[in-house]
């Protein structure tokens, strides 16, 4: 009875232990999600700058979603063009894995 409990208590260390990492990993990994969209918009807000008006897509019609590496676009642009430029710019940020784009063309 007593080779039981001890090896029923071990199981239930292991299995808090292994619970711990796996929250230890999910906080990881959103805090990636996180530094990901933020630097998503940074890039998108530079470019923003950088291009001036005549590319000017702005940037707080673009939403940026991220979960584990994988990126959302959505909102609107003013063309094909910024539509792609706004793609190829989050590619371009370190963890992106992939870039979903669901950007509208504003009409």
């Amino acid at each position: 009875m007593k080779k039981i409990a001890t090896l029923l208590s071990s199981f239930l260390l292991m299995l808090m232990v292994s619970n711990v990492f796996a929250n230890m990993n999910d906080v990881k990994s959103e805090a990636n999600d996180t530094t990901i969209t933020t630097e998503v918009k940074s890039v998108l807000w530079k470019r923003q700058l950088i291009n001036g008006k005549e590319n000017d897509y702005n940037t707080w019609n673009v939403h940026v979603e991220t979960t584990h590496g994988v990126v959302v676009l959505t909102g609107h642009v003013k063309d094909e063009h910024q539509k792609l430029e706004a793609v190829n710019a989050t590619k371009s940020v370190s963890g992106v894995k992939e870039v979903k784009d669901e950007l509208k063309i504003q009409k």
